[in-house]
C-alpha cells in the first residue's frame, strides 16, 4: 500500500508478468486459474476500506473479487483499475468503479502491424475530504491513422 497525494493505492503483482530472461514472450494468452483469482480476493479483502485504488493488470484476475464487491459493496468508494483486454470498458456499482483502459499501448509498436488501437481510461476524482470518483474518460487511438475517439461517463457510484 502506498500514498500518492491523498490517494491510498495498492497494486497486485501480475502472475503473468513477462520476464526479460524469457525475452518478454508470452507462451499463450494467460487465463487466471480459480486459485489465482481466490488469492487476489484474499489479498484484497483486508485492504477494502483502507485503500481508494487498486491496480491489477487483468480484469479476469480481479473478476471474483469484483463479483464479491458488487454483492457486498465496500464501505467507501473503491476503484479497481485494469487493462489487458485491448478494449476500453467501464463498470460501476455501489461504491465500486472498474475502469479498464484496454491497453495503453500494450505490445508497443508491435501492435502497429495488427492495426490494434491503443486505449486508456482516465479516472476523474475528488481526493478530499475522501476519495470520490466523478467521471471516467475512455479514449481509443488508432496509431496508424492517427484518429481517436473519447467518451466521458459521469459516475455516481456511492449509495444514496
Amino acid at each position: 500500500m502506498a500514498r500518492v497525494g491523498a490517494l491510498r493505492i495498492a497494486g497486485y503483482s501480475d502472475p503473468f508478468e513477462r520476464r526479460r530472461s524469457e525475452r518478454y514472450r508470452a507462451l499463450s494468452e494467460p487465463q487466471p486459474t480459480l486459485e489465482q483469482q481466490r488469492s487476489f480476493v484474499d489479498w484484497l479483502r483486508p485492504l477494502v476500506g483502507r485503500i481508494d485504488v487498486v491496480l491489477v493488470h487483468s480484469p479476469a484476475l480481479a473478476e471474483l473479487a469484483a463479483e464479491e464487491l458488487r454483492a457486498n459493496p465496500p464501505p467507501e468508494p473503491l476503484a479497481i483499475l485494469t487493462g489487458h483486454t485491448h478494449v476500453a470498458d467501464l463498470a460501476t456499482s455501489e461504491n465500486l468503479v472498474e475502469p479498464n483502459g484496454g491497453t495503453v499501448g500494450g505490445g508497443g509498436t508491435g501492435n502497429l502491424e495488427k492495426a490494434q488501437p491503443f486505449g486508456l481510461a482516465v479516472l476523474v476524482y475528488e481526493a478530499r475530504p475522501r476519495f470520490e470518483p466523478l467521471a471516467a474518460d475512455l479514449v481509443e487511438i488508432d496509431p496508424r491513422a492517427g484518429s481517436a475517439r473519447a467518451e466521458r461517463r459521469q459516475l455516481s457510484v456511492t449509495a444514496p
